[in-house]
């Protein structure tokens, strides 16, 4: 498989296996795996989520990963891994700032429904005398209704302003 540019700049998690150092518990751990171009453009792992150190290199696919601690801090280690992460999307003021206005917006969206729910009561028997009465009216009067059409939309162009 020929690798992509793309390919050799992603940085992705992979499980690695703990120091085979005395007390060093028996865990399979999470890493971040990134080419490393100082090195000769090879692959290589750091230390573990957790921030204990592994051995180098990933362990084969499928490995199951056993370090809570690792397991815990795996999701946020993908968001951040991912194409088009932007550091604020973590940061809490950031994010608490986009709610506060999220909700600034539905409040005056509500409000703006509520005025229009209104104001369409209020013009609910207008509505159902025009359906009755209208197109009898139209008939009768064309020339009124033709004034009225050109009122109307001159008074849409002027508010769209």
């Amino acid at each position: 498989m020929t690798e992509t540019a793309e390919d050799l700049t992603r940085r992705h998690l992979v499980p690695v296996a703990r120091l085979n150092l005395l007390g060093e518990p028996d865990l399979t751990h999470l890493s971040v795996y990134q080419r490393m171009l100082m090195s000769g453009e090879e692959w290589a792992t750091g230390p573990a989520l957790c921030g204990r150190s592994t051995t180098q290199g990933p362990l084969p696919d499928g490995t199951e990963v056993t370090c809570g601690k690792c397991l815990a801090y795996q999701s946020r280690y993908e968001r951040m891994l991912a194409p088009g992460y932007r550091p604020e999307d973590d940061d809490p003021d950031v994010l608490r700032e986009r709610l506060e206005r999220a909700h600034a917006e539905l409040t005056s969206m509500s409000g703006q429904i509520g005025d229009l729910r209104r104001e369409l009561e209020a013009h609910a028997e207008t509505r159902q005398l025009l359906s009755q009465w209208g197109p009898e009216l139209r008939a009768a009067f064309p020339v009124l209704f033709k004034k009225l059409d050109i009122l109307l939309t001159l008074r849409q162009s002027e508010e769209g302003l």
